[in-house]
């Protein structure tokens, strides 16, 4: 068997499937909107589907589509005082099946046709523990040949050595870390990564971060995290105790997306606020 992510309309429901359940299609949707998709729609070699229909339609009704839309990449792009662009490695943690050289090649030329003055950095493809960390230098270097603005994301598995070696060789750079609870780094030990990053002259960025206690106590340079994302498709606004109802949230998608993002920004400038003036 070989698991491949597809759009849910490059998948074709089978003519004459016999089960056709709207109370399931509800509950299964209320299921992966909580859950995630837990089991797969499985499929003959024409996408045709052998078992799954009711989790399509669910996957539907919850509109979970991935929409390419470049000219809202550069609609964003400059409407930002700042930006930075990851790669988007969640998906290759899931099993998602990729040629790596050839995603490389296109994540080169879209760097190479995106960037602009104000756009800070380009994050490495830090796929170690999927395809192992020489290849993820090599294709570092791939990347490094069109920017200078690659950002290192450094994680355990390389060794604090990796780390140090890092800072040195990015001084006076973005380098980062990653903000996954007790994963890469403990929670005391962040301010400990933070100053030696700082001696050499680089700025830290830590990946998915959004937790108050850390930010509270920890000056990072930058932070990012899809916390506000998640919220929306679990159908929750920021501060809310309740869920907002599958109804409304089906009729009133963009007001919770809209509520969300704004909380977000909230909370990014208090930070940056609070921080301003911290002496290094």
């Amino acid at each position: 068997m070989e698991i491949v992510w597809k759009q849910v309309d490059e998948v074709i429901p089978y003519w004459n499937n016999p089960r056709r359940n709207e109370q399931a299609v509800v509950a299964v949707a209320a299921s992966i909107r909580e859950f995630g998709f837990q089991n797969p729609i499985i499929v003959d070699s024409d996408f045709t589907i052998i078992a799954g229909h009711t989790r399509l339609e669910a996957a539907k009704q919850l509109q979970l589509y991935a929409k390419k839309r470049p000219e809202l990449t550069e609609f964003i792009r400059d409407h930002s005082e700042l930006i930075m662009i990851d790669f988007g490695a969640h998906s290759f943690q899931k099993g998602t099946q990729v040629d790596f050289d050839a995603y490389t090649n296109r994540y080169a030329e879209f760097i190479q046709r995106f960037d602009q003055p104000h756009v800070l950095g380009y994050f490495e493809m830090d796929v170690d523990n999927v395809i192992g960390y020489e290849r993820v230098l090599q294709l570092r270097s791939r990347l490094e040949a069109v920017s200078d603005k690659i950002i290192p994301a450094w994680h355990k598995g390389r060794g604090i050595s990796e780390f140090k070696r890092m800072c040195e060789d990015y001084a006076g750079r973005i380098v980062a870390v990653t903000g996954f609870k007790n994963e890469d780094i403990q929670d005391h030990q962040y301010m400990m990564f933070l100053k030696y990053a700082w001696d050499h002259g680089c700025k830290v960025h830590c990946l998915g971060m959004t937790r108050k206690k850390i930010l509270d106590n920890v000056p990072f340079d930058y932070v990012d995290s899809s916390s506000w994302l998640q919220q929306s498709l679990y159908g929750k606004i920021a501060g809310e105790k309740t869920k907002v109802s599958q109804t409304t949230s089906r009729a009133r998608r963009e007001v919770v997306f809209t509520q969300n993002y704004l909380a977000g920004i909230r909370i990014q400038k208090y930070y940056e606020q609070r921080w301003r003036h911290y002496e290094k």
